[in-house]
């Protein structure tokens, strides 16, 4: 990943529960350290639709810029969905970014 670079994330999923909202957490775990990822918008139903029902297939298309001023580092990042009733979706990338 470059600085300044547009990227979409996208995840197809099957939902686990019915929910009327969802939320994004990003973590990012660097060596032994886990830090929050500041999301721009969390609401996930901007870019999915909403509310979800138990079973059905689901697309989040999601937006990312990495931002000119992130540290050149390697790191994993950990993506969350959260619903009404705990997590819809989680999933860890290993990420390099750079100059």
């Amino acid at each position: 990943l470059h600085k300044g670079q547009k990227i979409d994330v996208t995840v197809e999923f099957v939902a686990n529960q019915d929910t009327t909202k969802a939320e994004i957490d990003l973590i990012a775990k660097v060596g032994e350290l886990e830090l929050p990822i500041p999301a721009p918008d969390k609401d996930a139903c901007h870019f999915m639709k909403c509310p979800i029902k138990k079973g059905d297939t689901v697309t989040l298309k999601y937006p990312v810029t990495i931002p000119a001023i992130a540290p050149t580092i390697e790191a994993d990042v950990t993506a969350k969905l959260k619903g009404e009733h705990g997590d819809l979706v989680c999933g860890t990338v290993h990420g390099d970014i750079k100059d």
